[in-house]
């Protein structure tokens, strides 16, 4: 089996393996903040654990190792089908589906057709023919071709590093990675399944899901647009100004650095100050010892922060405030917040937080390998008119 085929292999198992394990992880973090008085899915996680011994645990183990590959590569295939030939592949749906253009458009980022064709005249053709504006498909398919055959003559000019093996790798680690937030979001669906299965699920849970999970990924949508508009120049900054973040909202005289982070914190906050299963004694002096620990962490946030100009300072300091209070004004008056579920909303977060870890780390390794597709295309259509010579081109 060639290294290629590994590579696929582990491309479809780690998906496959990721949705069960955030589907138990799921089931784990609902039972551990159930507390008297809520419906349990299991009264512990004894009996979880002991409801899946019962049966062969060898068994088990060979069923849930043989399940990572086919269920990896149903996942894989509706994530090449988002990504690829979905009705919002071209220009995206918010930040759940990248549109393909944009990408496309930061790897070839200001060259201009004359300099794609390499003064081809079979070239020009297919970079006029009305389909390349239009169809992302039919651009990448002659994008991919001209960065290979880039690839090919630098790499067999210039020794050492591979350009080509360290842009595979990238492109493995983001469809990697974009394939797995599609299995979380396969083992929150089981999750989900499994709890109406067990407990039921009223409406009011799935539309307390929807603007949770809505409102998270509208903030990662902003996110990626500023990100977006900066990289191709659309917006301008002040070259100087280090206090400029890269990942903000801007509203008036304030602003919020890393919002999508600071919206999970919030939440974070909230579970930790009022949640029944991590307060079983509410008193004065757990409450002081609570402020004080959200402060000190709240603090060191704001110390990383530091460089920020005024308005992000300002907008820091009243989301932490308000954050604060918010979770102490629950704690204090349960009885007006009764009707939150913290199992359900533990869970909620936990899959959140999976979704910012897994999405930022795609961003930035799929920055990384459109900044090495621009960069060797933009070399080799530039500085390297040796090379082009050479082949005929």
């Amino acid at each position: 089996m060639k290294n290629d085929d590994l590579t696929k292999l582990a491309r479809w198992i780690v998906p496959g393996w990721i949705s069960i394990l955030t589907f138990c992880t799921f089931i784990a973090v609902d039972v551990i903040f159930t507390t008297d008085g809520q419906p349990y899915l299991f009264t512990d996680l004894n009996e979880f654990i002991k409801s899946i011994s019962d049966i062969n645990a060898v068994l088990i183990t060979i069923l849930i190792a043989a399940a990572g590959v086919p269920v990896g590569f149903i996942i894989y295939q509706a994530y090449f089908f988002l990504r690829w030939n979905s009705p919002f592949s071209r220009d995206g749906l918010i930040s759940l589906i990248p549109g393909r253009l944009k990408d496309l458009n930061r790897s070839t980022l200001d060259i201009s057709i004359e300099k794609l064709s390499i003064d081809k005249t079979w070239r020009k053709k297919l970079l006029r023919h009305p389909l390349y504006e239009v169809d992302h498909g039919f651009k990448w398919r002659y994008i991919e071709s001209l960065f290979l055959q880039a690839c090919q003559e630098i790499d067999s000019k210039f020794g050492g590093l591979s350009i080509h093996s360290r842009h595979r790798y990238l492109h493995e680690v983001v469809h990697t990675l974009g394939a797995s937030i599609g299995a979380i979001y396969f083992g929150f669906g089981s999750y989900l399944l499994f709890r109406f299965s067990r407990e039921g699920l009223s409406i009011v849970y799935l539309l307390g899901a929807f603007i949770l999970i809505g409102g998270f990924f509208s903030l990662i949508h902003y996110e990626d647009k500023w990100r977006y508009e900066l990289a191709v120049e659309k917006k301008k900054i002040n070259p100087m100004d280090s206090s400029y973040p890269t990942l903000h909202i801007r509203m008036g005289k304030l602003g919020f650095a890393f919002p999508s982070a600071q919206f999970i914190i919030s939440l974070v906050i909230i579970v930790f100050f009022a949640s029944p299963k991590l307060n079983p004694n509410i008193d004065e002096t757990d409450t002081i010892l609570r402020t004080i620990f959200v402060i000190l962490f709240l603090s060191t946030w704001s110390i990383s922060q530091r460089k920020l100009s005024k308005p992000f300072r300002y907008g820091d300091g009243i989301w932490a405030v308000g954050s604060t209070i918010l979770g102490i004004v629950i704690r204090i008056f349960p009885s007006y917040f009764s009707w939150i579920d913290w199992p359900f909303l533990a869970t909620l977060i936990t899959f959140l937080i999976g979704n910012l870890i897994l999405f930022l780390n795609r961003r930035n390794a799929n920055e990384d390998m459109l900044a090495i597709e621009y960069y060797t295309l933009r070399r080799y259509l530039e500085n390297e008119p040796a090379i082009i010579t050479k082949n005929g081109e």
